[in-house]
């Protein structure tokens, strides 16, 4: 472990890496860092750090965290600033397992170019707005770790390789103790490695070799996913938080892979296929992380190829095969599409596949390179611009659709104040509210645009249906987390609408919500035929018990 913090140091002393990583962090996430907005799951911290719900999802690493560092309340600036720092940590982590393999020193504008377009890929929004960007960063220093320990131990001979591949479980425990999804990252990185190492080894190792690691990254998951189930076990009863064992917040393994056993689940499975074809392929032509991502698949797909043919070597293939079985992995896990906010492994394998892209023109002649060398920079120049502009504009939206929602709740409390009689009665939201189109029309693509055109053309090959399962208010959603409100969320959140309450509390206000399922859906029914939606007059009606607010149609 000291060689690795010696070698991520001398990364970071050297001014051409450190100085153009700064200004990019600051230039992506500086806004976001310096303009706070209250989002999904920000509110509901008591319940996942209090009473233990992080434990009951796996997410052990904050739990124990909070205990430790207090973070389990809303800290502006100082968690989005140690999670960009914690980011940039595993970026040079990366650096260091790719040095590694490739066992000579790494142009360090290449070191740069794989660290910035890692730190900026822009799907990173989807999930850096939620609280605590869901662990992210731990988990990726930590799977970079893991990923290194296993590059050790295939390289070390004898027992002491198993220690190598024990610290690699137990680092990967961590990762996926953030997030789950970080168990697709690892099978990236590995694979990742593993193709650069054939690419440079001299002699390719024996079948029996190859198989071996297989069965090694195999065993290191499968270990790590036990010490992730042993610990959820060992914090339940430290913390005694069985009263919160619900269906709705945990699902073992094998309950998320009951649907390959139904006929409705298998049938779920293949439109999930069908919606990953959709989302990670002919999103592309608007979003632009997954046309970056299509990108690098197409690189690493012809490098892949190229490197078994040229040193004819099956394993080149078989580990460009693993990156792609590292994007769908979950879905065979889950029965569904991997939503983006859990498509961790797109960074990654995104940055990697334009690295490499770059670097497969130090190949060519110094006349060839002689033109090369200032286009690819422009156009390097350019796809990290373009990242961190896109990064920008999510962050930006994001903070239109809290004040947004700031506004309306606090138009609402003082409504409540004014009209009704008791505003100590615990209030429920009713009805369908979404944010302002006009914020989040980014994430959309109109329907009959010329955008809209040529997706469809692409998707009706597959299924003539198939669009429509991405139609929203009249148009097509191709982001997801920005199209989503803290007051749409709340409604439904935990299945009440207590979380719109505890964000209203967050301006200094002391309503009531209720957790009584019963009233929740029965109660609103009642009244909501005779009442306006809000804004208008009469959007809010009080009974003997409760005050009903209806946000909107659609209840």
């Amino acid at each position: 472990m000291n060689e690795i913090w010696a070698e991520v140091r001398n990364i970071w002393k050297n001014k051409a890496y450190s100085i153009p990583m700064v200004i990019t962090a600051v230039l992506a996430y500086g806004y976001k860092i310096t303009h706070f907005a209250i989002g999904i799951d920000d509110t509901p911290y008591y319940y996942y750090f209090t009473e233990g719900m992080n434990v009951l999802v796996g997410r052990w690493v904050l739990f124990l965290l909070n205990k430790a560092l207090n973070i389990g309340k809303l800290l502006p600036f100082v968690t989005d600033f140690a999670g960009v720092m914690l980011l940039m940590l595993s970026a040079s982590l990366y650096v260091v397992a790719f040095k590694r393999v490739v066992k000579k020193n790494v142009n360090i504008s290449v070191s740069y170019l794989f660290s910035a377009l890692f730190i900026t890929c822009p799907l990173i929004c989807e999930v850096y707005t939620y609280f605590l960007h869901n662990g992210i960063s731990i988990g990726y220093v930590a799977n970079a770790l893991a990923l290194l320990m296993f590059l050790k131990g295939d390289e070390t001979v004898g027992k002491r390789k198993w220690t190598d591949y024990i610290l690699s479980a137990v680092f990967l425990f961590i990762s996926i103790g953030c997030y789950e999804s970080f168990a697709s990252v690892f099978i990236a990185g590995v694979s990742i490695m593993l193709l650069i190492r054939v690419t440079h080894e001299v002699r390719e190792k024996s079948f029996l070799r190859n198989i071996k690691r297989i069965g090694l990254v195999a065993l290191i998951e499968a270990l790590s996913i036990v010490f992730r189930a042993l610990m959820q076990k060992l914090l339940i009863v430290v913390f005694n938080i069985h009263n919160l064992r619900t269906e709705e917040v945990s699902r073992s393994v094998t309950e998320m892979l009951g649907w390959v056993f139904t006929s409705e689940g298998r049938a779920g499975f293949v439109m999930a296929l069908k919606r990953f074809f959709v989302m990670y392929g002919v999103f592309g032509i608007h979003y632009l992380p997954i046309a970056i991502f299509l990108l690098a698949a197409l690189v690493i797909l012809t490098f892949g190829i190229f490197t078994a043919i040229r040193k004819k070597s099956l394993w080149a293939f078989v580990y460009m095969m693993g990156i792609y079985v590292s994007c769908i992995i979950l879905m065979f896990i889950e029965g569904s599409v991997t939503l983006y906010r859990s498509a961790q492994f797109l960074p990654l394998v995104s940055a990697y596949g334009i690295t490499l892209f770059f670097m497969a023109a130090s190949f060519a002649t110094e006349k060839i390179k002689r033109f090369t060398k200032p286009v690819l920079t422009v156009l390097a120049i350019v796809i990290l611009f373009r990242q961190i502009v896109d990064m920008n504009n999510w962050f930006y939206i994001d903070t239109l659709k809290y004040e947004e929602a700031h506004r309306i709740t606090d138009n609402i409390a003082e409504d409540i104040l004014r009209t009704c009689e008791n505003a100590g009665k615990p209030i429920i939201f009713a009805g369908e509210f979404h944010p302002s189109v006009s914020i989040i029309e980014d994430a959309y693509v109109p329907f009959g645009s010329e955008e809209y055109e040529r997706m469809k053309k692409i998707v009706d090959i597959v299924d003539p249906e198939l669009m429509w399962k991405f139609f929203r208010r009249n148009r097509f959603e191709v982001a997801q987390t920005p199209t989503l409100s803290v007051i749409s969320w709340g409604q439904e959140a935990f299945l009440s609408s207590y979380e719109v309450v505890r964000f209203m509390n967050m301006s200094g206000y002391t309503f009531v919500g209720t957790d009584d399922i019963d009233a929740i859906r029965n109660v609103p029914v009642k009244y909501l035929d005779s009442m306006e939606t809000y804004p208008r007059d009469g959007y809010i009606y009080e009974d003997e018990d409760y005050i009903i607010v209806n946000m909107g149609m659609g209840y």
